[in-house]
């Protein structure tokens, strides 16, 4: 199955990887799924964020010791 997928501007070879395996399947979602989908993801890359900084945060204040 072929279809004109969005593409953004900087993406990484990456992304077009999960484009080829999965954009076939997200296409055929519904706004609502996408849309919760999106804020399931950000979500999610926030945690993660968040959590770097912590450790980045407990390492820093270990080496000062």
């Amino acid at each position: 199955m072929t279809t004109d997928l969005v593409t953004y501007y900087g993406q990484t070879d990456l992304i077009n990887q999960l484009i080829d395996n999965y954009g076939g399947h997200l296409e055929k979602l519904d706004r609502e799924t996408k849309l919760l989908l999106r804020v399931t993801f950000l979500i999610y890359v926030s945690l993660l964020d968040r959590l770097a900084r912590f450790w980045r945060k407990i390492a820093s204040d270990c080496s000062k010791n």
